[in-house]
């Protein structure tokens, strides 16, 4: 993966320079490195991701960076991912007008192993013994069939402990870890899903919609299955209970969780006469519990 985006870097560093070269107030630092460079792509997405056809370069570029950053945090890739990230970096490399070498050098790096040779044809009439089962599954006995199942995905970590694959993962496995985000993964949330909301909306540069609630939408179309669902049902009370059976005596971590987990749609006020914004409403509801005694206070 790094021998591709190492050839891609040179070229993407002159295509990007000359393509802004006449942009009022673009820049581009001298010894900028390949994130800098799709960085700067990103700023200024009218000249590079005009058009349809603009968006699917957008989101190859975001891909590149968020393997780019993966290089970074020193996690290794099985060879699945390792070819498609050079897959990737090819298609960038195509649309950008790169020299055919480059392309065909990193086309190579994907080249598929050589084919098995074809053992001899058995002479006629003789039997041809059954394939061996491949390297760790088990043959099929009698009336029954091999486990083929693919081991399960387990959470990867660098070496600051940040997960770095949550995307494959599920929501018991990232809650309240720190998680590099699955759109950018360029911010680390510190618990998960703490300020997913606000990242999504301003900042992930991993979503395409144009405005706040659209890229929310977004965000949660596509990471929806890392998020707690409280069970059905669940009453406004319930649900602050579990909260804070996890997070006394904190009650701003509580507060937190419990506006997350509205804006979510995990539970829902049946009005909003008080017109309370959901940080303001779970501080109400944690004050309410702990005044009226259905939360119990700590110690």
């Amino acid at each position: 993966m790094r021998r591709a985006l190492n050839l891609l870097k040179p070229v993407l560093d002159a295509f990007i320079r000359q393509k802004l070269a006449g942009v009022p107030g673009a820049r581009v630092p001298r010894d900028a490195d390949l994130q800098g460079l799709l960085r700067a792509m990103l700023d200024n997405r009218g000249t590079f991701f005009s058009g349809r056809s603009g968006e699917a370069l957008k989101h190859n570029v975001n891909l590149l960076r968020g393997a780019r950053n993966w290089n970074a945090h020193d996690v290794v890739l099985d060879e699945r991912e390792a070819r498609q990230v050079i897959e990737t970096v090819a298609i960038v490399a195509e649309r950008i007008g790169a020299p055919h070498e480059v392309i065909a050098a990193t086309d190579a790096l994907n080249a598929p192993p050589q084919a098995l040779s074809v053992p001899p044809a058995a002479p006629s009439g003789a039997r041809v013994p059954p394939p061996s089962p491949p390297p760790g599954t088990a043959a099929a006995g009698a009336g029954g069939s091999s486990d083929r199942r693919p081991p399960r995905v387990q959470p990867r970590r660098d070496a600051a402990g940040v997960i770095v694959n949550a995307d494959e993962l599920t929501a018991d496995e990232v809650a309240l870890q720190r998680v590099l985000c699955p759109g950018c993964r360029e911010k680390v949330f510190e618990e998960w899903s703490a300020g997913w909301d606000a990242h999504a909306a301003h900042r992930c540069a991993g979503m395409t919609a144009d405005t706040t609630e659209e890229r929310k939408s977004e965000f949660r179309r596509r990471f929806g299955h890392l998020f707690r669902a409280p069970a059905r049902g669940e009453s406004q009370r319930a649900v602050m209970r579990h909260i804070w059976e996890r997070c006394c005596p904190d009650d701003e971590r509580a507060i937190r969780e419990y506006a997350d987990a509205e804006q979510r749609g995990e539970v829902r006020r049946t009005n909003n006469a008080s017109g309370l914004l959901p940080e303001g409403y779970a501080r109400a509801l944690l004050a309410d519990g702990l005044r009226k005694g259905w939360l119990r206070p700590c110690g």
